[in-house]
């Protein structure tokens, strides 16, 4: 496979989430670095779409307008890459966020997380035995409870440290506190995923943004083929960083 059907690929999953074309070898190298988890759609994904959406329509005087085609054009794009569980949840959540933004009324992430696990157990009861599920919202929880005091330690930092310090503290958040899960159901478990991190989650951001981009201005009838060739380039370049890790 050469690196520009590579770099193809790891786009398509990203952005559409499909992986059909992504080789065993690139699998493994995400599983080995400790970011599998970024190519399936979930919070990650999702935000971006959101925040990005509500960038667009930000020109509406009624802010509600904005969240509200916000939130409609998450549910369209999970729907078209196919309803899967960790995308659902993050958009039902989304939709809590957007619902209470709209009414102006406080938002208090452990309580939307309760909702949405409610929702989705009401729809689906079987969800409770499901591993996605139960890694999923294992780590939102314990980012809920444990993130806020992780993250005073850079409170006083500034600009780009401080940020690169949340992400470093969401991601220890997340891995430390699934571990039990991840070594029952896989029997192996990679503790350094925090640092790499802080290379690979900006990276597919950056990727995320050019492939929406891409995909919107298509959408418009216009020629999005140079966002499109960008975001293969940093496709590229966060598949040679995931192989050069191991």
């Amino acid at each position: 496979i050469t690196s520009t059907d590579a770099s193809s690929a790891l786009l398509l999953a990203l952005t559409l989430g499909d992986k059909r074309h992504l080789s065993t070898d690139l699998r493994t190298a995400f599983s080995d670095a400790g970011i599998a988890h970024l190519l399936a759609l979930s919070g990650l994904h999702l935000s971006m779409l959101y925040g990005f959406i509500l960038l667009l329509l930000s020109g509406f005087r009624q802010r509600w307008l904005a969240t509200l085609g916000s939130i409609v054009s998450v549910w369209i794009y999970v729907m078209l890459v196919g309803l899967p569980v960790s995308a659902v949840r993050a958009a039902i959540m989304l939709t809590v966020y957007g619902i209470t933004a709209m009414g102006y009324r406080g938002r208090v992430a452990l309580n939307v997380l309760s909702l949405t696990a409610l929702v989705m157990m009401a729809a689906n009861p079987l969800l409770l035995w499901d591993v996605s599920f139960e890694l999923s919202f294992l780590a939102m929880l314990s980012i809920g409870v444990y993130f806020p005091s992780l993250y005073k330690i850079g409170r006083g930092w500034k600009g780009i440290l401080r940020r690169m310090w949340g992400l470093v503290a969401v991601s220890v958040v997340a891995v430390i506190c699934t571990v039990p899960l991840v070594l029952y159901y896989f029997g192996r478990v990679n503790l350094y995923s925090p640092l790499t991190s802080l290379f690979f989650i900006p990276l597919t951001m950056l990727i995320l943004y050019l492939g929406f981009s891409g995909i919107l201005v298509y959408a418009l009838g216009w020629h999005g083929s140079l966002l499109v060739a960008w975001a293969m380039r940093a496709a590229g370049w966060l598949s040679v960083g995931a192989s050069q890790v191991n």
